[in-house]
């Protein structure tokens, strides 16, 4: 999916029982401004899920929060036989539907069965702000990662008490060389990965993934760089997204100059560079 967040499914499954709901959908608060990117529904005060809307122009605000509406995670919680029934039931309206929960199977079952919302909330019921991140378009994704180098990021990597896993490589751990004044390596507010090198140059709240190496000389600002990556001698990469197994080639300029950057490859509205998989990116 392209969403992030910490979520306690247990809670869900135990609202959906405890209300014997046919279904049970996860519900987060979102500005009504997104409203078209997400299905948008509507409770009674008991949640029951009243109405629903699959990426409305305009959502329906909530009552008493003006600015923001009811959107679905994704998530849902079904009976086994009742999505068996709804499935059959679609699949016999042929051309009559477009086979598509939000546009059919959840409108007919909120018009027919019990259909509840459980409202997202912290994973240690402390009453603060649940995270939950929408990285579905680059810019989003760029934030959201960038954020987690931040000395408190709102989600935590380090909490012990709700560990994130992720795949383990058996890589050698990261490495920073030269301590000479013309060539000192230097990463500040970054996240570097196992089997990392940074021989003699400069990262800057920037996320290395595994078995990158950095080249003497060269300065990394604010970037994504993805596994096996290599960043040539001087070269100068600023606000970019590289991709998997790219070679960056020795003294090459990323994210300084947008009209030359966007003949070579895809830039966002507000400035982001992405480099594709596996590009060898030459020097002009």
């Amino acid at each position: 999916g392209d969403h992030i967040y910490k979520m306690d499914y247990g809670k869900m499954l135990a609202e959906h029982l405890a209300n014997r709901a046919a279904l049970t959908i996860g519900a987060v608060r979102i500005p009504a401004a997104h409203s078209r990117r997400f299905g948008i529904f509507q409770c009674d005060d008991s949640n029951r899920v009243i109405g629903f809307q699959e990426k409305p122009e305009k959502g329906a605000e909530l009552p008493g929060d003006p600015g923001y509406c009811l959107g679905s995670m994704g998530i849902y919680l079904f009976e086994t036989a009742e999505l068996v029934k709804r499935l059959s039931e679609d699949a016999a309206l042929g051309k009559e539907s477009s086979h598509d929960f939000g546009n059919d199977v959840i409108p007919r079952m909120i018009k027919e069965v019990k259909v509840q919302a459980h409202h997202f909330r912290a994973v240690d019921d402390d009453g603060g702000q649940p995270y939950w991140r929408d990285v579905g378009t680059i810019d989003a994704y760029y934030e959201a990662n960038l954020d987690l180098c931040s000395i408190k990021p709102s989600f935590n990597l380090y909490d012990e008490n709700w560990p994130i896993y992720t795949l383990w490589h058996n890589d050698p751990p990261a490495k920073t060389v030269f301590n000479e004044p013309d060539r000192k390596a230097e990463v500040v507010d970054s996240l570097i990965c196992p089997g990392v090198v940074v021989s003699g140059a400069k990262v800057r709240h920037s996320i290395l993934s595994n078995r990158v190496f950095v080249d003497e000389g060269a300065v990394v600002e604010g970037s994504i760089v993805m596994s096996g990556v290599r960043i040539g001698k001087n070269a100068q990469v600023r606000r970019a997204i590289i991709d998997k197994w790219t070679e960056i080639a020795d003294g090459e300029v990323i994210g300084h100059d947008p009209a030359r950057d966007r003949e070579r490859f895809t830039v966002t509205d507000s400035g982001i560079v992405v480099v594709p998989r596996g590009a060898d990116v030459i020097r002009d």
